[in-house]
Parts: structure tokens; sequence; C-alpha cells
């Protein structure tokens, strides 16, 4: 087999030795055209388009075909370029060229991949792939191996795009001559680790790219990598960074008067501010970019501009001109029914009538967003978790932030009263001013008194969690909300058996203690949006929205197994106090009252088992 292929490969050599042959002189004038073919890509064609016209045999006329092919790719002309491919391809027929043959099929792959037709492409980059590596071509093997990556990659064939760039690349480490391809190997692998999460090796693939394409003088490509370093440095929130990069393509794209990168670069650099908060600069840049994208014609980026823009307003609380540039963003859906604008809509759409108080729109707009996005992830199959939001209704006024805002027009207006007032006028401003401080001194402590009596009413006095009072509220409301969004909703009471002859035994002061320790151990356990209370002296009460029956009942015996390890050293010491759990789902109750009844009798059932037992009611 070894000599065979050894045989096969020396008569492939020939054929290209003959191509060249027939070729002729023609061979370095292509090669001086895909020298400044991105450079000068006007000048390219009309140098090709002579060539062509004065070519003297077919091999020259194929030469030039495959070159034009590759010119009209990176024009993202795909009719044209489909066209010179299939050109060469029918010249070629039954002749020996292979490489020339290799090189059309992967640029008629390639047109079809412009075309967002990626089956046909997928096909020709294959059969390309299996012929050059059969041939030895290694870099035309290369070639058709990240152009395979890149079918799936925007396929979210992940595992797959990963495997085919990773052989693209490790071929491309063995030559010398095609920095460029390599260049772009790096830029795939960068894009894959950052659908990963993985910014550091992402961050990596994408330096590396920079003077790989400032070495070949591709200067567009090395626009490319420094917006992926820089959209890189925003999704793993090293904002400093991601600035510096979106600026200098900024400057970058202002000398080489390219117009799209540096629309690219303005709604980088809003995007960027936008997450340090530097609102008004995120508002500047992405009126701007919006402006270009408009100019450009440009509807996919305008609808990005459109919904960042919004974002950044609700941020500033101009809720009037975010609903307008939402508004805008919903007829852009007229025109483009894509899943992955409608999602982003939704989602707006949910806060802002969320901060517009519209809770019963909010509710609705909410449950299309989630319909929705469960329906993007299972159609992409993108292996990642992906967290529901759950939002809650807040109080949006802060009253220092009010007294503060008092403070400063009262101090104004004192000023500018002072420079025209007399000696008599100005000591009544003084006492104006004393007795506005005083007033203000006061609102302040009515204030803090305001907080520190609705934590006394709403805490509990030994363990700082919600009291029974506030534990019953929030759960009542938490139960309703999960009622609406049809979602799960579980409690779980624990009894502390035995503590109460143990407190006497211990004393009042470290039995609170270990009433403490038991309820930091509980508030631990829950997520962001669970709580625990205590409703009694020896009882505590878990508040589980979006949570299972079955998913509670394994919480609590996590939570009995932390207990029991607790009190293990209490026990050895002669003070036995041990837990018992009962657990339940909200199925048809109408209120708190009716499962928390249901909960107490799943309790009792598990004291009435010997106790130290967890016992569940569906």
């Amino acid at each position: 087999m070894t000599v065979f292929r050894t045989v096969f490969i020396f008569f492939v050599c020939l054929s290209i030795s003959s191509i060249r042959a027939e070729v002729g002189d023609i061979q370095s004038q292509l090669d001086e055209v895909r020298a400044v073919m991105l450079q000068q890509p006007d000048a390219a064609e009309t140098k090709l388009k002579q060539l062509l016209s004065d070519a003297q045999n077919t091999a020259q006329r194929i030469a030039v075909s495959v070159v034009l092919a590759e010119l009209y790719i990176e024009k993202e002309e795909a009719i044209l370029a489909r066209n010179h491919a299939q050109a060469a391809l029918e010249l070629i027929a039954d002749r020996q060229f292979v490489a020339l043959r290799i090189e059309a099929s992967i640029h008629l792959g390639a047109s079809y991949l412009i075309e967002k037709d990626f089956t046909s492409a997928l096909d020709l980059f294959r059969q390309s792939r299996h012929e050059a590596k059969l041939n030895a071509l290694l870099r035309l093997e290369a070639q058709a191996l990240y152009h395979m990556a890149y079918v799936y990659y925007v396929q979210w064939r992940s595992a797959e795009a990963l495997a085919a760039i990773q052989s693209a690349y490790d071929i491309y480490q063995t030559l010398d001559e095609d920095p460029r391809g390599k260049a772009i190997c790096l830029v795939i692998l960068g894009n894959i680790y950052n659908d990963f999460a993985d910014y550091e090796t992402a961050h990596s693939y994408f330096e590396q790219s920079l003077p790989l394409y400032k070495k070949v003088n591709d200067l567009l490509s090395y626009s490319v990598s420094l917006y992926a370093l820089a959209t890189n440095a925003v999704n793993n929130n090293k904002l400093g960074i991601a600035e510096k990069y979106f600026t200098e393509l900024k400057q970058m794209s202002i000398l080489r008067q390219d117009s799209l990168n540096l629309l690219y670069a303005n709604l980088g650099l809003g995007r960027t501010y936008n997450h340090q908060d530097k609102l008004d600069s995120a508002k500047e840049y992405l009126q701007t970019a919006l402006k270009q994208a408009r100019e450009m014609q440009l509807r996919h980026i305008e609808y990005e501009a459109l919904t960042m823009l919004s974002g950044t307003l609700m941020k500033m609380q101009d809720i009037v001109a975010a609903e307008n540039y939402i508004d805008q963003a919903r007829n852009f859906l007229e025109e483009n029914g894509d899943v992955n604008f409608k999602v982003h809509v939704y989602e707006l759409m949910f806060d802002l009538k969320s901060r517009q108080g519209k809770y019963e729109e909010a509710t609705l707009w909410g449950e299309k967003w989630k319909t929705l996005y469960k329906k993007i992830v299972q159609e992409t199959n993108k292996k990642q978790t992906h967290e529901m939001k759950v939002r809650y209704e807040v109080e949006r006024e802060v009253a220092e932030k009010k007294l503060l805002a008092k403070t400063i027009e009262i101090d104004k207006a004192l000023i500018k009263q002072r420079e025209t007032a007399s000696e008599t006028q100005k000591k009544w401003l003084v006492a104006t001013c004393l007795l506005s401080l005083v007033l203000i001194g006061s609102l302040l402590f009515l204030t803090r008194t305001q907080i520190r009596l609705y934590r006394l009413v709403n805490s509990d006095n030994v363990t700082g969690i919600a009291n029974r009072y506030r534990t019953l509220t929030e759960a009542s409301r938490l139960m309703h909300w999960s009622r609406r969004l049809k979602q799960p909703f579980s409690l779980v009471i624990f009894h502390l058996d035995g503590l109460k002859s143990a407190g006497s035994q211990l004393g009042d002061i470290s039995a609170n203690e270990q009433l403490k320790d038991i309820a930091r151990m509980a508030s631990t356990s829950c997520r962001s949006s669970e709580f625990v209370g205590r409703i009694s002296d020896d009882e505590f009460l878990l508040v589980m929205p979006n949570r299972s029956l079955d998913s509670a009942f394994v919480k609590a015996g996590e939570l009995k197994m932390s207990i029991d390890a607790y009190t293990k050293t209490l026990k050895e010491n002669g003070f036995p106090f041990t837990s018992s759990f009962g657990v339940v789902a909200q199925s048809v109750e109408n209120d708190m009252n009716q499962l928390l009844e249901k909960a107490i009798l799943a309790l009792q059932k598990a004291k009435s088992s010997d106790g130290e037992q967890i016992s569940s009611i569906g």
C-alpha cells in the first residue's frame, strides 16, 4: 500500500509540473495578482479579466478562472464566483489537473456558503478534502478543512467544528508559506472557545492571528481579529481591554476609510460603555452606529444598534425614548422573522413593561420570551446551561437620593440669593439654610428609623432571618407568582426535635447560638430565588419557587445530613436533638394557609415514624 501511494504521489507531482508548464509565464502574473488581491480588488479584477482574454491554451484559462473565482469569493459575489469555478471545472474535465480541480471545487463550495446553502457547501468541502488528502496536497486539504469547520460552527456543531479546524491548524503548523491560512484557523478556534465560555483560550488564539495577518498585509482580516478580541474581552468582563481594542479598531478604520469596521467599532464601544455604566458615552456611540447602519442599509446591524440603544436608555430611566426604539425594532421583525431577533425584543418588552409598572403585560411578554427561548435552545442544540430569568417587583425610589437632589437645589437657590441680598437678608438666608439642614437631618433620621422598624417587624430577633409574618407573606406572593408563570413551587418545613429540653441543659444563650448556626446552614443551602424563615421556636420553613417536589425532597435530605453532622458533637456531650422534615409541592391549593397545613401534616407524618425522618405529600 505504501509503495502504491508513493507511486501515486509521484504521478500527481508530474501532473502539477505539467500544469505549470502549460500555464507558462502567466503563473508569475497570477501570483502577483494574488499578492495584491485583498488591497486592490478592482485592479486585480481588471488584470485577471485581461489575462483570461489573452489566455493561449486551456490550462491558462483554467488557472485564471480559478483565481477569478477566489477574487469573487473575497468580494462575496457568490454568482460570479460560482460561474468561474464551474467554468474551470468544465474545462478541466478528464484532465489530470488535480490541484486546480480541488481548488475550483473549494471555491464552488464557498460560493454556496455565501448564500447559506450549507448542505451543498459541506458536500463540496468534504469531497475536496478527501481528494486533497489522497493526493497529499496539504495546503488544499487544510483549506477544505477550515471551510468545513466554518460550516459546522455556524450550524452549532461545535465538536465537529473543533475537530476539523484543529486538523487544519496542525497541517498549517507544518507549512511556512501560508500564514493567512494559519491565521484563519486561529480565528475560528478562538470563536469556538468563545462559545465554550473559555475566554482566556479564545483570547490567546485571536491574539496569535494578528501578527500573521500583518505579515501578509491583510488589514481587513486584521480588523476582524481585532473586533473578535474586543468582543471576547467584553464577554470576559475585561472592559478596559475591550475599550482599548475597539478604540484601535476605530482609529485604523478611519485611516483606511473602512466604513464597515468603523460601524462595528462604534457599536462595540457603545456596548462596552453600557457595561461600564458610562451611559452618556454609550448613547452617543450607539446613536452614531445606528445612523451609519441606516446609511449603509445594513438592517441586521441597525436592529442590533436599536436593541442596545433601547437597553441603555432604560438604564438612564428615559423610558419614553427607549419605547420608541423598541417599537422600531419590532417593526424590523415584520420584515425579518428570525427567532433570535424575536427573543431579544420579547425580553426588552418584558423589561420595559416591568419598569412602567404594567405587570400584567410584562407577564405576557415574559411568557412569550420564555417559550421562544426554550425553542431556540432545543433547535440549536447548543450545549450550555441557560438560566431562565425571574424578576421581582422592586422599589425604584431611594429616599437618600431624593434628599440629596433637594439639598443641591436649595444650595443653588441660596447662593443666587446671597449674591444680591443685603446683610439682613443674608442672616435670614443663613437661618433658612440651617433650618433646611435641620429638616433634612430630621428626614434622614426618620428614614433610618423606618428602616430599623422594618427590620424589627420582619426579622427574627434571634437568628436574623425572616420571621413568621414576613416568611408567610413573601411565600404567599411567590406562590401566586409561580402559579401565573406555571412554574413548580415547594415548601420544606423542619422541626428541631428535643431542642427545648437541650436548651434547658445548655442555657438560653448557648441554645440561641445553635439556632443561629442551624439558620445559617439552611440559608446557605438555598438558591438565590429561595429563602428560609423561622416560624416558631423550633420550626423553620424553606420557601422554594421553581422547584419540584422531588427536587425539594433531595434538598431536604442534604440539609438534614448537614444538621445531623452538626448535632453529632452535641449528642456526644449529652445534649441530643434531632430533626424531622415535611416536604410538599403546590397542586390545587389556592392560598398559603392551605399549603402550610399540608406541610405540617407531612411533618407530623415524619414525627410519627419515630422522628428523625423526611416525609412528603404530593
